[in-house]
């Protein structure tokens, strides 16, 4: 039984073989599902911005050009809204609400994302301060986000049954060089696996899944997502050596986000030849 499960021969996503006929093990089936997966969650803000006319902006201050689409019961008092705008006070889905918490982005961070980009070759596959979208009802979230040359998507279900509870995180791009991309997705992925998510790393991309706790720790978790979203947006900046993906990632858990005041990552600089 072993032979058409455990083998995994289906590794490349870039390759023209990976497609379900050359899928020889229930494993192959499981690696090809998970990536058409992603592949979808990836899209849905394109979809939306197609035919997106039900979409409401969030007005809040967040550092993003939020639009949420309600499904059932994700947003309340829609009578007072006004020219296809809502507030916070309008939010009634439970991982939505969890996930709203951080604070905006510091603005020296967000100029060096800008200038970063300004000084590097052109990317015609990256586009910078689009639309964001969320899909909600009342226990559902898919939160699809592009700000700062980097992509993410949060799909979550957070409510009293377990066993339906989950959280996927995806996390890709960025505005500096491919290595300190990388470095800055496995500073995420240090940090997401201290928060009990399971967790993997490729090339600039990281993908964490959470599954299966109830509805107060699920929320915490997401509480944590938002938080980390607003910390990272300045971080591939910051990812000058090797040392500072430790550095970084104990920050964090730490509870310190003022990266350019923090003892570890100056640490972790002095320590390391300059690259």
């Amino acid at each position: 039984v072993a032979e058409f499960v455990v083998p995994l021969p289906l590794l490349d996503p870039k390759s023209p073989h990976f497609n379900a006929p050359s899928c020889r093990s229930l494993h192959d089936l499981g690696r090809l599902v998970h990536e058409m997966s992603y592949g979808e969650m990836f899209k849905v803000s394109d979809l939306v911005s197609d035919h997106g006319q039900g979409a409401l902006k969030l007005e809040a201050p967040l550092p993003l050009d939020l639009h949420l689409i309600d499904l059932l019961d994700g947003l309340q008092d829609l009578h007072q809204a006004r020219n296809h705008q809502v507030t916070m006070e309008n939010i009634a889905s439970i991982p939505l609400k969890a996930l709203r918490g951080p604070r905006p982005v510091e603005l020296s961070g967000f100029l060096s994302v800008m200038r970063e980009q300004m000084l590097s070759p052109p990317r015609t596959s990256e586009r910078f301060g689009e639309r964001s979208y969320a899909i909600v009802s009342g226990k559902y979230l898919n939160f699809s986000s592009r700000v700062g040359y980097h992509y993410c998507v949060v799909d979550a279900y957070c409510g009293k049954t377990v066993n339906k509870n989950y959280i996927t995180f995806s996390f890709k791009g960025g505005a500096a060089d491919e290595t300190r991309r990388n470095r800055r997705v496995r500073a995420i992925a240090i940090i997401l696996g201290a928060l009990d998510f399971s967790v993997e790393v490729k090339a600039d991309r990281v993908d964490a899944r959470f599954r299966k706790w109830d509805a107060s720790a699920t929320a915490q978790r997401l509480e944590a997502i938002g938080r980390l979203l607003n910390f990272t947006r300045q971080m591939d900046m910051l990812m000058v050596s090797e040392p500072s993906v430790e550095a970084i990632a104990r920050s964090f858990l730490e509870g310190n986000y003022h990266l350019e005041t923090s003892p570890a990552l100056s640490s972790s600089a002095s320590e390391s030849p300059a690259e």
